[in-house]
C-alpha cells in the first residue's frame, strides 16, 4: 500500500507515466488496475485537450490574419 500511495503521489506532482505494479491477485489488484485504466484515460484527454487548443490558437490566428488584410477590387 505504501507503494501504491508514493506512485500515486509522483503521478500528481507530474510525472504521468507512473503507475501501480502489483503481482498479486484479489481486491487490491482489481484497484490498482482500476486506478491505472483512470490515470491513461487522463493522460489522453490531457492530450485531447492540448490538441484542441493548439488548433484553436491556430484558427484565431488565421482569421486575425484574414481580417486584417485588405481586399482589392479594380
Amino acid at each position: 500500500m505504501e507503494n501504491a500511495a508514493f506512485q500515486i503521489r509522483k503521478y500528481l506532482s507530474g510525472q504521468r507515466d507512473e503507475r501501480i505494479e502489483c503481482n498479486e491477485e484479489g481486491e487490491l489488484f482489481f484497484l490498482f488496475q482500476s486506478v491505472n485504466t483512470l490515470s491513461a484515460i487522463l493522460n489522453a484527454q490531457t492530450e485531447r485537450e492540448k490538441q484542441t487548443n493548439y488548433f484553436l490558437k491556430s484558427m484565431i490566428s488565421d482569421i486575425s490574419h484574414q481580417l486584417k488584410t485588405p481586399l482589392f477590387c479594380k
